[in-house]
């Protein structure tokens, strides 16, 4: 295992996410960045050697268990977890799709459950 420590960063294409990716690059981490946008994330991660992207989605079991197997693949560990991607609808409660609800608390709640879920082990080993 690489001395070098790993993050992975979701909604990592933006904002916070964006920022945070920056952050453990300039203080020496493997960064893994993680969006539904691939253009947004390769922007981020234009001019770093240590920064690498992987397209998913935080709601889909799928997504999540290739990124952890990407992160581990790509980097052999992983120390840090920030569950970073959300959305946010706003709408009055009688003017929201139930379809909208669904979609919200799938990735704000169950994409940091499904994150932890598959992360849990990979941290545990760096005491991440």
């Amino acid at each position: 295992m690489s001395d070098q420590k790993v993050a992975i960063v979701t909604g990592g294409g933006s904002g916070i996410g964006a920022a945070t990716a920056k952050y453990f690059d300039a203080q020496g981490y493997k960064v893994i960045i993680n969006g539904r946008t691939e253009s947004k994330l390769q922007n981020i991660a234009r001019g770093s050697d240590n920064i690498f992207i992987k397209v998913g989605d935080v709601s889909n079991p799928d997504d999540v268990k290739s990124l952890i197997d990407f992160a581990i693949e790509k980097c052999g560990r992983l120390d840090v977890l920030v569950n970073n991607a959300a959305i946010a609808i706003f709408e009055n409660i009688d003017d929201l799709a139930y379809e909208d609800w669904k979609k919200q608390m799938s990735i704000n709640v169950d994409g940091p459950f499904l994150m932890i879920k598959y992360a849990i082990k990979h941290l545990e080993k760096t005491k991440g």
